[in-house]
């Protein structure tokens, strides 16, 4: 079981107003990890995690109010990992994803350019899914032959910029701390 700490979505419209969010998330995590020598680590990693995040942000000029919904995400990630007595010290990159939404609601009419109105109670949503990229570093260490703690940090963005409605890209940054248990070890001849 982890707890996970997460800053996790910045919505940015076009008028550069930062959304962040805050809530739930759970998830799961598997991998497989490989001694080259007594001190160097190689492993991969995949996680998802399933969340109940939402926030919002009203715009600089109050018009619209932009809120977002984080549904879930996850990685895809390699490992590389230096070993010294029971502490490992290693880096972790690879591909990420997330799925959500950011509904936008006009609360005041304005002009927009070209000039189209936008009355107030105009409502716009997009949702989809998300791909980019994840990278962090983390220490674990073995307690026992089967069981390890760990404290992670990652960072993750999406590769998509500014949609028409505002969208925006969603950055993640994740500060995860828990224990894993090792299913199968065999130690380094």
């Amino acid at each position: 079981m982890a707890r996970q700490r997460i800053r996790p979505w910045i919505a940015r419209s076009s008028v550069q107003e930062r959304l962040t969010t805050a809530g739930v998330i759970g998830g799961g995590q598997i991998g497989y990890d490989y001694m080259v020598s007594p001190s160097f680590l190689l492993g991969i990693e995949a996680d998802v995690d399933g969340t109940l995040l939402k926030g919002s942000v009203l715009s600089i000029d109050g018009s619209n109010q932009h809120s977002s919904k984080l549904d879930a995400f996850g990685t895809v990630r390699g490992r590389v990992g230096f070993a010294q007595t029971n502490w490992l010290f290693y880096g972790t990159g690879g591909f990420a994803w997330s799925e959500g939404s950011v509904t936008r609601t006009q609360i005041a009419t304005v002009a927009a350019v070209p000039p189209i109105p936008a009355p107030a109670g105009t409502v716009e949503t997009t949702s989809n899914t998300r791909t980019g990229w994840a990278a962090g570093a983390g220490v674990e260490w073995g307690l026992t032959q089967n069981w390890t703690a760990r404290v992670e940090y990652q960072q993750a963005a999406d590769q998509q910029s500014d949609d028409e409605r505002g969208a925006g890209r969603r950055e993640l940054q994740v500060r995860r701390t828990g224990g894993r248990t090792v299913l199968m070890s065999k130690p380094v001849a």
